[in-house]
């Protein structure tokens, strides 16, 4: 309690990264210490881009109302096309790119279509259908309530994050 207090908040990432290296936990959350190394394209950053696009994917079908086991290849890859368009444009503003980056994310396309591809024919013969994306865990209005944990008499451990997606 003397270095946390009486309430802790964490998130699952939180507890991965404690778990992983409690040095590493201490650097970053306790003293709020960043690495200033050169910025890269590491596989951790196709995941999280993989994870967006997809995330973003089934999204757009949902509130354009379209027929996840109806969608052929060609509309597919359209549509994984727009969103990683607007994904990088987000990032490196319209047109500022280097061939370098432009092969990267064509090889990482090809590997969205299959992989989307393959959910799609997974969900096509399943009952699950995708109602949220990154529901918030926390005390926030439109979320779901976070997991508390009572630590001793005076503490308490507050699991919050969010749920990539609910089916």
């Amino acid at each position: 309690s003397e270095i946390f207090g009486s309430s802790v908040s964490i998130s699952h990432s939180t507890i991965e990264t404690y778990v992983y290296c409690h040095f590493k936990y201490y650097c970053d959350y306790l003293l709020s210490l960043r690495d200033n190394s050169k910025i890269s394209f590491n596989s951790r950053d196709v995941g999280n881009i993989s994870h967006a696009v997809f995330e973003r994917f089934l999204k757009r079908v949902k509130e354009e109302n379209i027929n996840l086991s109806a969608l052929i290849e060609d509309e597919i890859k359209r549509i994984v096309d727009e969103i990683i368009e607007d994904y990088v444009n987000a990032i490196c503003g319209a047109g500022r790119r280097s061939n370098r980056l432009k092969r990267l994310f064509d090889r990482l396309k090809d590997k969205l279509y299959i992989f989307i591809g393959s959910i799609i024919k997974e969900f096509s013969v399943s009952k699950f259908e995708p109602k949220y994306f990154e529901l918030p865990i926390s005390d926030r209005k439109n979320g779901v309530p976070p997991l508390k944990f009572k630590i001793g008499e005076s503490s308490t451990l507050t699991l919050n994050g969010a749920c990539d997606r609910v089916d």
